[in-house]
């Protein structure tokens, strides 16, 4: 879980780095995090898939 936090800390810079307007910063939180839950999954997918065949 603390990976998901790692991610969301470097998200969440990468976004207020610009000085943009609330809203649009938030729906650009909401599609980086959910893109970046999709990756997490196909991550832990490989880690368990790798220890199952080791």
């Amino acid at each position: 879980m603390s990976l998901i936090r790692y991610f969301q800390g470097i998200l969440l810079k990468v976004t207020t780095r610009r000085p943009v307007t609330q809203k649009y910063r938030r729906t650009v939180l909401i599609q980086s995090l959910n893109q970046s839950s999709k990756s997490y999954n196909t991550l832990l997918k490989t880690v368990l898939t790798y220890l199952k065949n080791k």
